[in-house]
């Protein structure tokens, strides 16, 4: 099988080897193929569009069905697959995703026409299924062995659906009547990755009057790094936004005043990309914006990234169906399912949004800047950031990330990644008067519980370790004070020494490049910064967002008896009423409402890296406004939302 992962192969149970290719666009759409199990169905039932029960063939709407039988002739793709090669379906997610805008990684939507996941209503046996209001329904969370066919809807639908069918329908109808046991294998194997493997079961028992079906599926999805495809990394000369950045570690470095400029002289040995050579002088004043100078140090912070994450999913279905008797039928179903991305991975650290304040101010006397003047002046003339203008105090600033081509220990940082989905429904269909009124009443409920996290620096921390006060150990009230000339070192104050630690910004920091795995021997263990330190200046940014769904319904249908010349006229009435809730819960850090301001300690003010004014950042005249104290995600506010 060919696919963006690169070359795999996929071996079923049944010991035989099939290709996926061009799934759906050679399917020939079977409109009335038996239902699997004893139950054999005189006709096929499109609910899909309409209310009024017909078949494909007489559907006023272009409804196309795709049966259980003709994924099985093409491979038994997985849903995400399917979804893939889908014909009318464009833009879906389904992949790592963590640089789309519209969703997180681990999501399956459909995205039917193009106009967004959540344009497309996705039922469930023909009834709603809880779905994000940006994304849409999370499909990933059905098994596919347990459904039976598919019906997709490739015209709008909204008049009848709502907004959320504007682009089109997708009805998963499950097996119903299914007798026995089926069980499936299937292994990929990827070249770069331990590969993908996927069990799915499913087990029912019928009667003449009842028939019960249980499904189980377990899918792993191995990671496969950016790294391992050499067309995921392509060389910045030749593709300038693919995933480089300007601000990076090495650093690019200006002299405080801005009359001068250069990068880290490690740039390129420690794997990034260097434009100039050598490099040109800054404009003075300092930039406006935090646009990276033409002679930035470049990092490919992709380099860290995952192509696929590790992933595993276990999804769980059962229905029962019961005729209480000859007109009444009841309907009865249960999903659940979980799916984790315990190491997704992205850069080792973000950039912050600020480049050029006063709390990035990098002192003359910092040991690390003192270090790299010292061996690279020795070695012939400094880079112009590094060297003192003159006149100049000798202080910089360094256009850099916490992290970079030094990695987290070498390697990029991880999140996790966590989708738990739930459904319970009953149904009661039957007919009235001899058959003639058809009527359908059903309860659904679902929900979805999606939770993420990652990791930034703070902003105020990040200061404090410039100055020499970071670390948890240290106090920092009277470190400032010492700082200031208001008051004396202590064993736990003074700058640099025992808990409290500089965070140095420069290649002489960097023992190793996890981009090209060269040492630096330049590498100073003096001004290294330790494990303990970054830790210290990171912390964990988490949410977690609950939807939920009840829908109740109630359809009436029937034959008017009426004939014109393209058959009799039906109709159907029916109500429904629906209660959506949205409750999004944060971590501390991340909640406006109890972090709001970058600066909180009022240490801060003393080291002048921040002003009175805009030390209360939501105070009168300050210019700072609530972003939450980390340098790169903003924080935001809890919501809880409802709509009946």
């Amino acid at each position: 099988m060919s696919s963006n992962a690169g070359q795999s192969r996929k071996w079923h149970g049944a010991a035989h080897a099939m290709l996926i290719a061009g799934l759906l666009p050679a399917i020939a759409f079977a409109a009335d193929a038996p239902a699997p199990g004893p139950k054999k169905l005189i006709e096929e039932v499109v609910v899909t569009g309409s209310y009024i029960k017909g078949s494909a063939k007489d559907a006023a709407l272009p409804v196309d069905v795709l049966t259980f039988q003709d994924l099985k002739d093409v491979g038994s793709p997985t849903i995400t697959e399917m979804v893939r090669n889908l014909g009318a379906a464009s833009g879906n997610l389904g992949e790592t995703n963590q640089f789309d805008g519209r969703g997180d990684s681990g999501v399956s939507t459909i995205n039917l026409r193009g106009l967004g996941g959540s344009r497309t209503l996705v039922l469930l046996n023909g009834h709603r299924h809880v779905a994000q209001a940006t994304q849409g329904t999370d499909i990933g969370a059905f098994p596919t062995i347990a459904l039976g066919r598919f019906e997709v809807l490739k015209d709008g639908a909204a008049a009848l659906y709502g907004s959320d069918a504007i682009a089109g329908v997708v009805n998963m109808i499950t097996r119903r009547g299914f007798q026995g046991l089926e069980a499936h294998f299937d292994n990929q194997f990827i070249d770069g990755s331990n590969g993908d493997r996927n069990y799915s079961a499913i087990a029912g028992w019928a009667n003449e009057h009842l028939d019960f079906m249980v499904a189980s599926e377990h899918s792993h999805r191995s990671e496969l790094q950016v790294k391992d495809r050499d067309w995921a990394l392509v060389p910045y000369p030749k593709n300038i936004v693919g995933g480089w950045s300007g601000i990076a570690n090495p650093a690019l470095i200006y002299s405080s005043n801005f009359a001068s400029i250069g990068p880290d002289p490690q740039c390129r040995a420690l794997g990034g990309y260097q434009q100039n050579n050598p490099p040109l002088p800054a404009p003075a004043p300092p930039p406006a914006t935090n646009i990276p100078n033409a002679n930035a140090c470049r990092f490919q912070y992709t380099f860290f990234d995952n192509l696929i994450e590790k992933e595993n999913v276990y999804k769980n279905f059962a229905e029962l169906n019961y005729d209480i008797n000859d007109h009444t039928k009841l309907h009865v179903e249960g999903l659940y399912s979980r799916a984790e991305e315990p190491e997704w991975k992205t850069s080792p650290s973000y950039p912050p949004q600020a480049l050029f304040g006063i709390d990035r101010l990098i002192k003359a006397n910092h040991p690390g800047l003192v270090d790299m003047r010292a061996q690279f002046g020795a070695l012939g003339p400094l880079p112009p950031g590094l060297a003192i203008p003159p006149g100049g105090s000798g202080n910089v600033y360094a256009q850099s990330r916490l992290l970079g081509s030094s990695g987290l220990d070498g390697g990029p940082q991880s999140g996790l990644r966590r989708t738990k989905t739930y459904r319970l429904g009953a149904d009661l269909s039957g007919t009235l008067f001899s058959d003639q009124l058809n009527y359908d009443i059903s309860i659904n409920y679902s929900g979805r519980n999606r939770a993420a996290d990652g990791q930034d620096t703070y902003v105020e921390r990040l200061a404090f370790a410039l100055d020499g006060l970071g670390g948890p150990g240290c106090d920092r009230t009277a470190g400032a004070a010492f700082i200031a000339g208001t008051g004396a070192a202590g064993p736990n104050s003074t700058p640099g020494v025992g808990p409290c630690m500089f965070y140095n910004p420069f290649s002489n920091a960097i023992q190793r490049s996890a981009v090209n795995g060269k040492v630096n021997p330049f590498y100073n263990a003096a001004v290294r910064n330790p494990r303990a330190l970054i830790d210290w200046l990171n912390t964990t940014q988490s949410s977690h967002a609950f939807d939920q769904l009840l829908v109740w319904d109630a359809v009436f249908s029937g034959d008017t008896g009426v004939k014109l010349p393209g058959g009799n006229i039906g109709y159907a009435v029916g109500m429904q009423a629906r209660n959506e809730k949205y409750d999004l819960h944060l971590n501390q850090v991340t909640d406006l409402k109890v972090s709001k301001c970058p600066f909180n300690d009022p240490a801060s003010i003393v080291l002048v890296n921040v002003t009175a004014v805009n030390f209360n950042c939501t105070g009168p005249g300050s210019t700072v406004g609530a972003t939450g104290p980390l340098a790169f995600l903003s924080g935001t506010n809890e919501a809880k939302t409802s709509r009946i």
